[in-house]
């Protein structure tokens, strides 16, 4: 359903009875609205939070700052599904770089600048190994001051399975001298592994850089002699 917007009808956004309704190019747009299959887990909430201090932050910007972060977007560009490019709005840019930047130091103070410069990654070479329930990541150099590797990973119905795009995080880790592995903790079965760098200061990240698919196995537990 598309609704068109008229002269006394300016924006129709939300949820009513069964419906969602959200602001297209097209016009408002509604669907059904089905409930999340697991809507209130942990990372789940944790991550809604920061998207809400991040939007919140956002929200009293002053009008220089809201100004270069709109500067700052008009760089990236998106193309929609009609194959049409768009410039993305600074609010995007921003709640995207704060959220990131909550993850990884959820006590820190969102910066209010836009970034000085560009963020491709770190040096590292990360390899992974499946053990018994956990993904063992391992680092061939320590992380540059003031980064660190998102460990990341997703489950695969089979070892034959062509991994999607959806990973999920297992742990923001700094890599030093003398700790160049960490462990995540996974369930048994088939995992596609990544990683990618985040900039501490700023939230910014590098693309993800994809590992072989491996096979983590069940712990059994030994019995007391």
């Amino acid at each position: 359903m598309i609704v068109k917007m008229g002269m006394y009808v300016q924006a129709f956004s939300g949820k009513g009875t069964n419906v969602v309704f959200s602001d297209t190019e097209f016009g408002t747009v509604g669907r059904e609205y089905v409930i999340p299959a697991n809507p209130s887990t942990p990372p789940q909430e944790a991550s809604r939070s920061y998207f809400k201090r991040a939007t919140q932050a956002f929200e009293v910007l002053p009008k220089a700052k809201v100004d270069a972060w709109n500067e700052y977007a008009s760089q990236f560009k998106t193309r929609n599904k009609q194959g049409k490019l768009r410039e993305k709005r600074g609010l995007n840019v921003f709640t995207a770089l704060a959220a990131k930047f909550l993850q990884v130091t959820p006590a820190g103070t969102i910066p209010q600048d836009p970034p000085t410069s560009d963020f491709t990654g770190d040096n590292p070479v990360i390899t992974v190994t499946a053990g018994t329930g956990k993904l063992t990541f391992s680092s061939t150099l320590p992380n540059s001051s003031g980064v660190v590797t998102e460990l990341l990973f997703q489950r695969l119905v089979n070892g034959n399975r062509k991994p999607g795009k959806e990973y999920k995080t297992g742990a923001y880790f700094a890599f030093a001298p003398g700790s160049l592995s960490r462990d995540v903790t996974v369930p048994p079965g088939f995992y596609a592994a990544g990683y990618r760098f985040v900039r501490t200061a700023t939230g910014q990240q590098s693309k993800i850089r994809t590992l072989p698919v491996t096979q983590v196995n069940l712990a059994v537990a030994k019995k007391a002699a």
